[in-house]
């Protein structure tokens, strides 16, 4: 626990008198159901000005430490409103082996973007919540709130065992940081996400880091050039 102390000092020549300011402790949402309200609303509607964009990804796939392949895909929005990722560019950074050792590099690698696809697709309905998945867990978050930020704690959101950690913009109840822990199977799946806005206001995710402890993986993001395809 942080006590916060006060002190005084007095200036002989001005005669005047100043105390330290306390600490201020996180404080308690007064009324979850309206943040949640407030939180699904500003979302969905980021969400409809951010489906009117085009971007592009830069991956890196990681086994052990090391880059294995680099990825760049154009992500967009199809017209029921999914994320779409199309294949701009790719390599693989590891020096190619010849003969039987070669087809079983090719098989490794073959598997290992499999999962890490199949990671990804996952991870995303954690990065992007819907307005009803986003009020439902405010239904059984812990929120709090600290300076202008609004920070949303909840277990259990899409399977049993999952966390999410939110951290909000009080004012636009749009998404800054995002942490949440989930299972692929029996491998657990660690992301860290960090959100910021085009000229325009619309929230989106700048970068963002997937662990997979159990195969000693990582999927490391970055995402850049959105822009508006004309009509």
């Amino acid at each position: 626990e942080v006590r916060a102390q006060s002190t005084a000092t007095t200036d002989p020549a001005a005669q005047t008198t100043t105390t330290a300011a306390p600490a201020t402790a996180p404080a308690a949402a007064t009324d979850p159901a309206a943040l949640a309200l407030k939180a699904g609303d500003a979302q969905k509607a980021n969400m409809a000005q951010l489906q009117t964009y085009r971007w592009r990804v830069k991956t890196d796939m990681q086994s052990a430490g090391v880059s294995k392949a680099n990825v760049v895909k154009e992500i967009g929005f199809d017209a029921q409103g999914k994320i779409t990722a199309t294949p701009i560019s790719g390599e693989t950074t590891e020096e190619q082996k010849r003969g039987l050792r070669g087809r079983s590099q090719e098989k490794e690698m073959s598997e290992l973007a499999d999962y890490l696809g199949k990671v990804t697709q996952q991870s995303l309905a954690y990065m992007y919540m819907s307005k009803g998945t986003l009020v439902d867990m405010f239904e059984k978050a812990t929120i709090t709130t600290e300076g202008d930020a609004t920070k949303v704690t909840a277990k259990d959101v899409y399977m049993k065992g999952d966390t999410v950690v939110m951290t909000l913009d009080s004012a636009t109840m749009l998404t800054r940081h995002l942490t949440f822990t989930s299972l692929m199977g029996a491998d657990a799946i660690n992301g860290d996400v960090t959100y910021a806005a085009l000229k325009d206001g619309t929230v989106r995710v700048t970068n963002s880091t997937i662990d997979v402890p159990a195969k000693g993986a990582k999927i490391i993001s970055e995402s850049f050039d959105f822009v508006k395809p004309e009509n």
